[in-house]
């Protein structure tokens, strides 16, 4: 009697593709969090990065929130509560990060001082509110 040999190899079954739900479907919201990225990077900041990529303030910004609602939206928060932590993360990200480009230009040492400065205490917030965002999670 021949011996039956098992093929190793299944057929595969597609995998349907997860829908998720937009982070932010409001527009209001939307355009609450261009304010809130506008106000922490700073108009003149907003400039010279849109000027580095080619493209306007208003796409850039555009472009910048999108990426944060896409971040939200792929953490997939549980409540409202988790998906504001985590907004607040990467605002405090973009936060830090700019005053450490502002600092990198400066040529006055008080100037370089002060920035740094701000740029430590950024990163002190940023990191206590991945320490909660983390523990909550």
């Amino acid at each position: 009697m021949p011996k039956q040999t098992r093929s190793a190899s299944l057929p595969k079954e597609e995998a349907k593709p997860k829908t998720r739900k937009p982070a932010f479907s409001d527009p209001l919201q939307t355009l609450g969090l261009k304010a809130c990225v506008e106000a922490i990077i700073g108009s003149a900041e907003l400039r010279t990065l849109a000027a580095q990529f080619k493209i306007s303030e208003d796409e850039f910004l555009t472009d910048f929130v999108g990426g944060i609602t896409t971040f939200v939206a792929r953490m997939e928060p549980r409540d409202n509560l988790r998906r504001l932590a985590l907004v607040h993360l990467v605002l405090h990200h973009a936060r830090t990060i700019t005053l450490a480009r502002v600092a990198a230009v400066q040529f006055k040492p008080d100037a370089i001082k002060v920035l740094n400065d701000a740029c430590d205490g950024a990163s002190g917030s940023f990191r206590r509110l991945l320490d909660v965002y983390l523990s909550y999670r």
